[in-house]
């Protein structure tokens, strides 16, 4: 992380890497075991916050990234669902946000009149 210009894009590209792959696994061990409800959302909600929260001049950031996470989540699923299984929808539907939040939250933290938290 370069502090004067925000978050790089390879930082947020190999935090994706990492979403990605935890998505990847679960769907996997939930396809396997016969799961069609996708219980793993968790673990990715959670390296994200960790991740975004461990930058505290982006803050404003990471509210913004999580707003977008949630409205793309949901519109994602309820327009995937009717097409797909559940558990593909929904594990395209998590990538699909995680993606746009860093997106956001890359743009946010690389925007010049951020608002800096002390």
């Amino acid at each position: 992380m370069t502090g004067s210009q925000g978050v790089s894009w390879g930082e947020a590209a190999r935090m994706l890497a990492r979403c990605w792959a935890v998505l990847g696994l679960a769907y996997a061990v939930l396809s396997v075991v016969g799961e069609s409800t996708f219980a793993l959302f968790g673990p990715v909600v959670i390296m994200l916050t960790q991740w975004a929260m461990a930058r505290p001049p982006y803050r404003v950031a990471a509210g913004m990234a999580t707003v977008v996470g949630i409205v793309v989540g949901g519109a994602a699923v309820d327009g995937l669902r009717p097409h797909l299984d559940r558990l593909v929808a929904d594990t395209l539907s998590m990538a699909v946000a995680v993606l746009l939040s860093l997106v956001a939250f890359t743009l946010a933290s690389r925007t010049r009149g951020r608002i800096r938290v002390p």
